[in-house]
């Protein structure tokens, strides 16, 4: 049996398959789930569909999709004079016969409904337009979406916003450019299973773009002994013997320890070491 060729498209939507296994995530979408349910939702989709004329039980899925949808995750269709279109699962939103006009200002209503429902408008915007249009929920495939936890690129967000801050907030950015953002509802376990799902495919590509390769921090390792032979370097006039005596008193008090050969072998070893620095 032939294996599946792997592409980037493939690729991405393990990752946000794996993402979506997350505990955080599905306590997100259970809250959404909660929330179409209740009655003061329900009623403020009634109220948007009738204020800007969308049937109230929304349209029939018989729109045509966007040319350039040709996989699962949503695409983005730019129409010249009038704005941007969605195409979620071959629904596009807004529909191609509506008036995108009153579209932008249902947008800024969808918008307040989820600063008020306390769900990141950037996950939910799209996912709500699409119940209103179509009373149909699903979760588009983004990655780094619908969890309690979110990754952020400081320095590149601060340098796009032309943000003005202190030399302190600057060094801060210089110094950390990668921001793990929590929400007051996320607990250990989530927090810990969303950066396991997103290191490979986000926080792992941020780090590295902002590595320095002249720079050896993280790379150089001590040795577990090296205070032992700091120590025997120290001492290394004192005879051979003397010498393995304090060691052991010192370094081992349970036994174990090293015969005068050993410090010799070691302040050899040390010797060589210091002179390559």
């Amino acid at each position: 049996m032939k294996k599946k060729k792997k592409t980037l498209i493939t690729d991405y939507l393990l990752e946000c398959e794996r993402q979506s296994s997350t505990a955080s995530n599905k306590k997100i979408k259970n809250y959404f789930y909660s929330i179409v349910k209740n009655e003061n939702f329900i009623q403020e989709i009634k109220r948007l569909r009738e204020k800007y004329c969308i049937p109230l039980a929304g349209f029939k899925h018989s729109q045509p999709s966007l040319e350039s949808s040709k996989d699962p995750s949503p695409s983005y269709q730019l129409v010249h004079n009038r704005g941007i279109y969605i195409d979620i699962e071959g629904f596009v939103i807004p529909p191609k016969s509506y008036d995108y006009l009153k579209y932008r200002k249902l947008r800024e209503e969808i918008y307040l409904l989820c600063k008020e429902l306390n769900l990141y408008p950037l996950d939910f915007e799209d996912i709500i337009a699409l119940f209103i249009f179509y009373d149909y929920i699903t979760f588009p495939l983004f990655n780094n979406a619908y969890n309690l936890c979110r990754t952020q690129n400081l320095k590149s967000h601060n340098e796009d916003g032309d943000l003005i801050g202190s030399e302190a907030d600057k060094d801060e950015d210089e110094f950390y450019p990668i921001a793990l953002r929590i929400s007051p509802y996320a607990s250990l376990r989530d927090i810990i299973e969303y950066i396991k799902a997103m290191y490979k495919p986000t926080i792992k590509p941020m780090l590295d773009y902002y590595k320095k390769e002249d720079v050896k921090l993280g790379k150089i390792r001590l040795r577990k002994k090296q205070e032992r032979n700091d120590y025997i370097w120290k001492n290394r006039n004192l005879p051979a013997e003397k010498l393995a005596d304090l060691v052991n008193k010192k370094f081992y008090p349970k036994g174990n320890g090293l015969f005068y050969f050993d410090t010799n072998r070691i302040i050899s070893l040390e010797k060589k070491r210091r002179s390559e620095k």
